[in-house]
């Protein structure tokens, strides 16, 4: 076979990875997930729809997912973007995985990971997601 190994993550995810990790000590960070380990079609659909469903997102990649240890609930998904990202990829994939109910941060391509800069925005990305569960669970209570 003609096959090469290569690495799990490249050197700035790997240091990006060791950021998330400062940032949230007291959750889970799992790198380079499988979306189809995050996602899957809705009961009932036809085996067509969920074929097509599926092959939307059975080769894509999650770089970062943040878990509470102890209930197993994927508190946020992170996105490190780079020149390789695309805006208009970049939503339709937000879309698709916040139809499942996950929160997404995205580190942008603009500014150099550092840990300060990589804990603030994790931090702001937390509360945002926060604040929008309690504005949902109050809506749902109305």
């Amino acid at each position: 076979m003609r096959l090469v190994a290569k690495p799990i993550m490249t050197p700035i995810e790997r240091e990006t990875f060791g950021y998330i990790q400062a940032a949230v000590p007291q959750l889970r960070v799992y790198a380079q997930v499988a979306m189809g380990a995050l996602l899957k079609p809705e009961p009932g659909m036809s085996r067509q729809e969920a074929t097509r469903l599926r092959n939307r997102f059975s080769q894509k990649i999650v770089d970062y997912v943040i878990e509470d240890p102890s209930s197993g609930e994927v508190i946020a998904l992170v996105e490190l973007d780079d020149r390789s990202h695309s805006a208009d990829r970049d939503r339709a994939r937000d879309t698709m995985t916040a139809a499942a109910g996950y929160f997404t941060i995205r580190l942008p391509s603009t500014e150099r990971p550092t840990l300060q800069n990589v804990r603030s925005r994790v931090s702001d990305g937390l509360e945002a997601r926060r604040v929008a569960m309690t504005t949902t669970q109050a809506g749902a209570r109305n």
